[in-house]
C-alpha cells in the first residue's frame, strides 16, 4: 500500500465511492456523509487512470490532469514521485489499521526534517539528495522514525536500506516514546521533578524491564495544582528555533507560506485570477462588516461567490481560521469552500454560489409572494440541524461555530440549507468538555454562559433555538422599531407562553403556517429546549436532529431527567400544555 485517502476516517458499511463530472472522485459514508473528496467539483472530470507507478489520476476532456495522488503522499515515495517543499510524509501506526502515526518527515525550503507531530521540534536533518548506484522502487516513512528503501523481489518486497542507519538511536523522534527522554548510548528516561524540590511524580515507566521503555503520564499537569514542580528535561537542543527564525524573517511570507500548505485545504487562487473571475469584482452580491461579496464564474463553467475581506488583525485570524476550518471538512449542510487568495494584504474567500441568497432575506422579508411555506421552513430547521450536527460530532475534532444567525444560513435553488461563515469557529479536542475564550459572536444569539465563561458547543444550540424562533416568528429576535416590551423576541415568547397565546407569533403572513398550527408549536418546543439557561439542559445537535427526523419519540424516548418539567407536558400539538411547558422552562434572567 503505498497511498490511501481516509485512513484517519474509516467508513462503515454502505459506504461508496464516486466519480461524476463535477464533483470528481468522493467517498460517501453508509448515511451519505461525505467522508473525502478531491476537492475538483469547479473543474470539468472525463475519467480516472492508475498509472503503472502507481499514481492515481484525474483528467479532463483535454486529457490534462485535474488532480493525482503524487500531489497528496501519505506514508511512502515511489518512482518519479517528488516530496516538494512544504509537503510531508506521515507513518502508518501499526496498531491500527492505516491510521496516520505521530512520525512525519516534512520538506521545508529544500531540506527533509523528521519531525514529531505533538510539538513539531526538529529531530532529524539530512540533505535533499543522497549518492548511490542503488535502484530504490519506495521509499517508505516507518512508524518508528526510520525511513526504509525497498525493492520488489520476484515474490515480495523487501527492505533494502536504511537512509538514516547512520544516525545514532537518539536521533529517531519515537525512540523513546511520546514522553520518554533519549541519553547518549541510546538508554531512555522519563522526565524528573527539580531535585531541590519535593518530588513529585509526572510521568512512569510502561515497561521497565526493556532497556528503551517509554513513559506515559502520571498524574495530569495543570497551573492550577498546588503540587507543581519544574521539570527537569535533559539533552534538549532548540537550535532549530534560532535557524528557523533566521531563515523567515517576514512575517508575511511566513503566513502565506504557512496558508499554502495547511492540511486539506481547497485550491489556492491567484489575485489576478479572482479578479478575472469576478470581471474586476463587478457584481456585488452584498457587502458585511470584513468585507464585501461578488459574484463570479470559474473558467469551468462553476458559478461562484468571492469574499474579499477588508482590514488586518482581527480579520487576518478569521481568514486564517476559515481556511483551516471548512477547508478540510465535507457535509451537504456546510457551505463549501472552493478555494481562497492570501497575497500578502489581500485575503479572498472562494465558495460555491447560493443563488438564494441567505435565509435572513426570507423570513424577515414583509413582501407576502417572498414568504417561505411551513414545510420549506421545516427543511430548513432540519438542514441546520444537521449541518451543526456535523460540526460537533462528525469531524476529526468537534467545531464550535459560535455566529449561529439567518445570514450565516445560505439557501441554494432548491432552498436546502447550509451553515456558512466559519470565521468565529474553533476547532476543539475531542476530551475538552469546556472551551475557555474569548467573547465572540452576534449580540441576540450568545447564550447567556458567555457571562461566566463556561463555553461548550451548547453555544450553538442555543443561538440555533434563536433562529427556529425568528424562522417560525417572521421577525428577528431583537426589533429596535417595535416598543420596548416586545422588542425581544425571546422575552415575548415567554409572556405569550404564560398568556397561552403562543399562535399570536407566528408569521402572518403566510396561511400555510396557520394550517400547520399542530406543527408549528411542536417546533416551537424544539425551540424551548434548546433555549434553556442552562446549558447542560439543552439537547445535543444529533439528539435535535432524531426529533426533527420522527426517529425520537419526545414524550418517550428523549432524556429529560435534567429538565423535569418536560416529563409535565401533554402531547405535543396541544396550544395549552405546550404553553405551560415553554413558559416554565424559559423562567429565569436572561
Amino acid at each position: 500500500m503505498v497511498w490511501s485517502a481516509n485512513r484517519n476516517n474509516p467508513v462503515g458499511r454502505g459506504a461508496k465511492l464516486q466519480l461524476s463530472q463535477q464533483g470528481g472522485l468522493t467517498l460517501q459514508d453508509g448515511d451519505d456523509t461525505l467522508v473525502w473528496s478531491t476537492n475538483t467539483s469547479v473543474k470539468s472530470v472525463l475519467g480516472l487512470k492508475l498509472t503503472d507507478k502507481g499514481n492515481l489520476k484525474l483528467f479532463d476532456g483535454n486529457k490534462t490532469t485535474v488532480w493525482q495522488s503524487f500531489d497528496h503522499p501519505t506514508d511512502s515515495l515511489v518512482v518519479g514521485q517528488k516530496l516538494v517543499s512544504g509537503q510531508k510524509l506521515v507513518a502508518n501506526d501499526t496498531q491500527l489499521y492505516y491510521r496516520s502515526s505521530d512520525c512525519l518527515l516534512t520538506n521545508q525550503t529544500g531540506q527533509f526534517t523528521a519531525e514529531f507531530n505533538d510539538t513539531g521540534f526538529g529531530a532529524v536533518a539530512f540533505p535533499r539528495s543522497r549518492d548511490g548506484t542503488t535502484r530504490f522502487s519506495v521509499i517508505q516513512l516507518d512508524s518508528d522514525g526510520h525511513l526504509s528503501a525497498s525493492w520488489q523481489t520476484t515474490s515480495e518486497w523487501e527492505k533494502a536500506y536504511d537512509l538514516f542507519e547512520g544516525l545514532d538511536s537518539c536521533s529517531y523522534p519515537l525512540v523513546c516514546g511520546k514522553y520518554g527522554i533519549c541519553s547518549s548510548g541510546g538508554s531512555c528516561s522519563c522526565p524528573e521533578a527539580d531535585k531541590n524540590r519535593v518530588t513529585y511524580t509526572y510521568f512512569r515507566q510502561i515497561n521497565s524491564s526493556q532497556q528503551n521503555f517509554t513513559c506515559s503520564p502520571y498524574n495530569p499537569i495543570s497551573c492550577e495544582s498546588p503540587n507543581q514542580s519544574l521539570l527537569e528535561v535533559k539533552d534538549v537542543d532548540f537550535s532549530l528555533t534560532d535557524l528557523m527564525r533566521e531563515i523567515k524573517k517576514d512575517r508575511k511570507d511566513v503566513e502565506e507560506d504557512y496558508m499554502g500548505h495547511i492540511s486539506g485545504a481547497p485550491s489556492r487562487f491567484s489575485y489576478e485570477e479572482l479578479k478575472g473571475v469576478t470581471n474586476n469584482f463587478n457584481s456585488k452580491l452584498g457587502e458585511g462588516g470584513f468585507g464585501c461579496v461578488f459574484q463570479g464564474k470559474l473558467p469551468g463553467g462553476a458559478q461562484v461567490a468571492v469574499k474579499y475581506l477588508d482590514g488586518f488583525g482581527f480579520v487576518k485570524k478569521s481568514f486564517i481560521t476559515e481556511v483551516e476550518t471548512i477547508g478540510s471538512i465535507h457535509h451537504f449542510n456546510l457551505v463549501r469552500l472552493v478555494g481562497f487568495c492570501a497575497e500578502k494584504f489581500r485575503m479572498l474567500l472562494v465558495y460555491e454560489y447560493m443563488c438564494n441568497g441567505s435565509l435572513d432575506q426570507w423570513i424577515f422579508c414583509s413582501d407576502k409572494r417572498l414568504s417561505l411555506g411551513w414545510r420549506c421552513r421545516r427543511k430548513i430547521i432540519l438542514d441546520i440541524a444537521k449541518g451543526l450536527a456535523y460540526l460537533h460530532e462528525g469531524c476529526r475534532q468537534k467545531v464550535i461555530h459560535f455566529d449561529i444567525k439567518p445570514q450565516n444560513i445560505l439557501l441554494d435553488e432548491n432552498f436546502n440549507a447550509k451553515v456558512s461563515d466559519f470565521g468565529l469557529s474553533k476547532l476543539v479536542g475531542r476530551e475538552q468538555s469546556q472551551v475557555v475564550t474569548t467573547m465572540r459572536g452576534t449580540p441576540g444569539y450568545m447564550a447567556p454562559e458567555w457571562l461566566n465563561s463556561v463555553i461548550t458547543e451548547k453555544v450553538d444550540v442555543y443561538s440555533f433555538g434563536i433562529v427556529v424562533l425568528e424562522i417560525l416568528c417572521g421577525r428577528k429576535n431583537v426589533d429596535r422599531s417595535l416598543p420596548e416590551e416586545d422588542g425581544h423576541l425571546v422575552s415575548v415568547f415567554k409572556r405569550k407562553a404564560e398568556d397561552g397565546e403562543l399562535l399570536d407569533l407566528m408569521d402572518k403572513y403566510n396561511e400555510e403556517m396557520q394550517s400547520n398550527a399542530a406543527e408549528v408549536m411542536e417546533m416551537m418546543k424544539v425551540a424551548a429546549w434548546c433555549l434553556q439557561n442552562e446549558y447542560a439542559k439543552r439537547p445535543s445537535m444529533s439528539i435535535v436532529v432524531k426529533f426533527l427526523e420522527g426517529k425520537m419519540d419526545g414524550e418517550n424516548e428523549c432524556d429529560f431527567s435534567n429538565a423535569p418539567v418536560l416529563a409535565e407536558v401533554g402531547t405535543i400539538g396541544h396550544p395549552t400544555d405546550t404553553a405551560a411547558w415553554i413558559s416554565s422552562i424559559l423562567s429565569g434572567p436572561r
